[in-house]
């Protein structure tokens, strides 16, 4: 497997130091895509034809393959951006959240809001008629993989790799990963990076994937791009990656970081994009002239940009998502927990830069483009845990090397009990928990998200079932329990969204499997029973009427 390192050269770096990039940005234009068109771990340009180490979310023309040149991004039929002659693909590394009470991962949503900047001008607020289309074979790579600390170039002017939360108050952001809020529900989480745009005339080396490109200092077209990188200087393009982190809401604090990158970082340096030209030869050079979208209401497909029926409909762009189909089979963690991050990526926090794996068991490692047959590296030994409130859940949630999968079966505390029988809510039928108090299965019920269906956190130490769940919203002092994706656990005191069919209740409890644990956006609910609720104001009465006597 080739390296990840894709760090800036340091000629590059020089360029970037030299100067900030100021005022080039005045010519522009943007492209909105809708969600991707695949995520899985395929990347043609570090591990072409083979299973990549970690999972991208790609999106653009639907010609995405695991082997790409030009020829093939021209078969593409379809694309998530909206420019019919734009065909290239652009792709990243998934975002995960890691629950907090058993270590498991849940990708982050994709927001259809990830945008695409073209940027072409000069300082005087005009275009840059000395920049270039790509090639037709030209690729790229910003950012690095294995960075796990500001080494100096992501947070500079060049990469200006950037994460903000869109809270519609402090806006946090940073570098990594900013602390600081407990929900970006206004608009989004978004992570921002550069592309750099001056060329040594050199193909893409997997080797050495950043030696051919650098980026500019603060002067205007040629001039901006120094020896021997002045060969051609390209429109900059940044992405800014956008993500729907409203699910978790109210499962995290202002200081957590609760999230993880697909190559196992907890830090958010190792965001990173990759970029395959697709564009139609000469497209690109037309509008460069021309269009300056960025700066007036100029729509896209006016003549001066791309011209009449030259983009595709919101509702054509949502149709080519998810549009190309996966090569490795293998859970992603979309719409669902799991144990382990796709691949071997045990997570690695630093400082120094992380290492690639190779040693976790049950990982599909390569496949076979003709007959679609995929190999795995040999299976584990299955280890179950011990089930108190310390118990560890996958190597995954600390900082080992090894990815090792395990199961966790939850058993009974001797202050509560359980009954078997109807099992709509997924679970037992009813359930005693510590107090004496009874809790009964309610059925399957939509958690709304935002703002949640149950609001509070009832999680309390055990990993997750639902006898767990409704025995620590009764330890909270409330009378309605919900657990939800297998892993989670939320509280009330009464519930007002619809119910759903017992079968989207379908996750399995990440403490005992042969329990169902809700779904996505899917509650298991148990309701304190009436009966309980009237011993406890009776003795709450009696408790008063001792205190006066």
């Amino acid at each position: 497997m080739h390296s990840i390192n894709v760090g800036v050269s340091t000629l590059g770096l020089l360029a970037v130091l030299a100067a900030p990039i100021l005022a080039q940005e005045s010519s522009y234009f943007v492209m909105y895509s809708t969600d991707p068109v695949v995520v899985e771990r395929v990347d043609p340009l570090l591990s072409a034809g083979k299973v990549s180490n970690h999972e991208h979310s790609v999106i653009g023309g639907n010609g995405f393959a695991a082997s790409m040149d030009f020829a093939q991004t021209q078969t593409a039929t379809c694309a998530t951006i909206p420019v019919k002659a734009d065909k290239s693909n652009y792709w990243f590394p998934s975002l995960y959240y890691q629950s907090p009470h058993n270590g498991s991962f849940y990708r982050a949503k994709d927001n259809s809001n990830t945008r695409i900047y073209y940027k072409f001008g000069t300082g005087n607020n005009g275009p840059d008629l000395e920049r270039s289309e790509f090639p037709k074979e030209f690729r790229m790579i910003t950012g690095n993989a294995l960075l796990r600390h500001d080494d100096g170039s992501m947070g500079s002017p060049g990469n200006q790799l950037n994460w903000m939360c869109h809270d519609g108050g402090q806006n946090p952001r940073a570098t990594g990963f900013p602390t600081g809020f407990t929900n970006c529900d206004a608009q989004g989480f978004a992570a921002t990076i550069r592309f750099p745009s001056c060329w040594n005339g050199k193909d893409f080396d997997p080797a050495a994937p950043q030696a051919h490109m650098a980026f500019p200092i603060n002067q205007d077209g040629m001039a901006g791009c120094l020896a021997p990188f002045n060969v051609k200087r390209f429109p900059e393009i940044m992405i800014e990656y956008w993500l729907d982190i409203s699910q978790f809401t109210g499962d995290y604090g202002p200081n957590d970081k609760p999230w993880v990158l697909a190559p196992g970082d907890n830090t958010g340096y190792a965001f990173h994009a990759d970029f395959i030209n697709g564009w139609e030869v000469g497209v690109l050079a037309n509008a460069m002239k021309t269009c300056r979208v960025g700066n007036t209401p100029e729509p896209l497909d006016s003549s001066t940009c791309f011209g009449a029926n030259s983009l595709y409909t919101d509702a054509e762009k949502h149709a080519c998502s998810g549009s190309v189909k996966d090569i490795v089979p293998e859970d992603t963690g979309t719409g669902t927990f799991i144990k382990a991050l796709p691949g071997c990526n045990p997570i690695q926090p630093g400082p120094g830069d992380a290492t690639i794996q190779t040693n976790c068991p049950n990982v599909v490692t390569s496949f076979d483009g003709s007959t679609g047959k995929v190999v795995s590296s040999p299976a584990e030994t299955t280890t179950t845990l011990a089930t108190s409130a310390s118990s560890k859940t996958t190597s995954q949630a600390s900082t080992s090397t090894s990815a090792t999968t395990t199961k966790t079966t939850a058993a009974t505390s001797p202050s509560e009990t359980s009954s078997s029988g109807d099992t709509t809510s997924g679970g037992p039928s009813s359930v005693t928990a510590a107090d004496g108090s009874t809790w009964v299965a309610a059925g399957c019920y939509v958690d709304t998200v935002n703002p949640r269906t149950l609001p509070n956190n009832g999680w309390w130490g055990n990993p997750i079932t639902n006898s767990e769940c409704a025995k620590g919203c009764s330890k909270n002092g409330y009378s309605v329990s919900g657990a939800e994706n297998g892993g989670q656990c939320f509280c009330g005191n009464s519930i007002s969204s619809a119910k759903a069919p017992s079968s989207d209740c379908n996750s399995a409890c990440v403490g005992d499997s042969s329990q169902k644990c809700g779904g996505p956006a899917r509650l298991s609910v148990y309701k304190k029973s009436s009966s309980a609720k009237k011993a406890r104001a009776h003795r709450h009465l009696e408790r008063h009427r001792q205190a006066v006597s």
